[in-house]
């Protein structure tokens, strides 16, 4: 408890600013890929992001490095989604890189190493993968990418 406590005094006043908002968008993003198939959801946030109405959303990313904002997406998803978050989580930072017009793959793949049929969703964002290991991402084999 001590040291969540610790973490949470370690937040900044535009870290609370963005933390409910992310998790608005993250239960949104979660109820979106239940109701439309990927490719249109993916173009939708694509689309929303290069609005100058949408691109200013969550407020006020733009003080933060894409880096903080990942960090703090990957944590918001981690807390609200605890299991099969990797579409949800993924889904969130490929929105938050392309409002800041950033370049972001948002992959899907299935792992080819087990006998039991495992997928998974991760972001290459700078020819690097973000949050997830690159060890992980290496038992997956790529399907589709956006």
């Amino acid at each position: 408890m001590k040291n969540i406590l610790h973490r949470l005094a370690e937040l900044s006043r535009i870290d609370w600013v963005l933390l409910p908002q992310l998790a608005l968008a993250s239960y949104t993003l979660r109820i979106a890929g239940r109701m439309m198939s990927l490719p249109q959801l993916t173009r939708l946030l694509i689309s929303v992001s290069a609005s100058p109405v949408f691109s200013v959303l969550p407020f006020p990313h733009s003080r933060c490095t894409a880096a903080h904002l990942i960090t703090l997406a990957e944590k918001v998803v981690r807390i609200l989604h605890r299991r099969n978050c990797c579409l949800t989580r993924s889904l969130l930072i490929f929105w938050l890189l392309k409002i800041r017009r950033e370049s972001a793959q948002l992959l899907i793949g299935v792992s080819t190493h087990t006998t039991v049929f495992e997928s998974h969703a991760w972001i290459m964002h700078n020819c690097a993968v973000v949050v997830d290991s690159p060890d992980l991402v290496r038992r997956f084999t790529s399907l589709q990418s956006f």
